[in-house]
């Protein structure tokens, strides 16, 4: 029976169940989906110099309230070599000047290490060495508090928030 061709049933039931999607109607909604609306500080374009300092300051005073105590783990993972595990305690509060915050970090020798940072206009960093506060010195705010660490006392006070905001009234 050369010219007749056998279909398998398989294939007439992919052909009848397009030929039936086809044929729905679809549906389109009426209006935009129900998606969450901006929140009220999305904003597009730049801000004006008086809404840009109210924001700054708004956000310079904002902290948690009260005092607070934290213990945590800070996890090293350098690019070659082990992960270092460094446990630490930091308490914070606020005084006249900014936030004011006491941190202690043991390193993978055990011996503790022990600063306190004074955040605001005129922040400062102290460090404790026989029992008593020794200023850091400029040039050692920018260096790792723990070698291998890449974290520094700069990092601890993000002091640009406090810098003057040159072409602001």
């Amino acid at each position: 029976m050369a010219g007749v061709s056998h279909s398998t049933p398989a294939s007439l039931w992919r052909a009848f169940f397009v030929l039936a999607l086809a044929a729905l109607p679809v549906r389109l909604p009426a209006g935009p989906p129900n998606f969450p609306t901006a929140p009220d500080l999305a904003q597009v374009g730049k801000l004006d110099a008086a809404t840009a300092r109210a924001l700054l300051e708004k956000f310079r005073d904002s902290a948690i309230p009260g005092q607070y105590f934290l213990e945590f783990e800070l996890h090293a993972l350098p690019r070659r070599g082990e992960e270092r595990v460094y446990r630490g305690q930091l308490w914070g509060s606020r005084n006249d000047e900014g936030a004011i915050t006491r941190v202690q970090l043991t390193d993978a020798a055990g011996q503790a290490h022990r600063w306190l940072l004074q955040n605001g206009a005129k922040s400062a960093v102290w460090t404790l060495a026989n029992d008593q506060p020794v200023p850091l010195a400029e040039a050692a705010v920018l260096a790792p508090l723990i070698p291998g660490v890449d974290v520094s006392a700069f990092d601890l006070l993000m002091p640009y928030l406090y810098w003057p905001l040159s072409g602001l009234p």
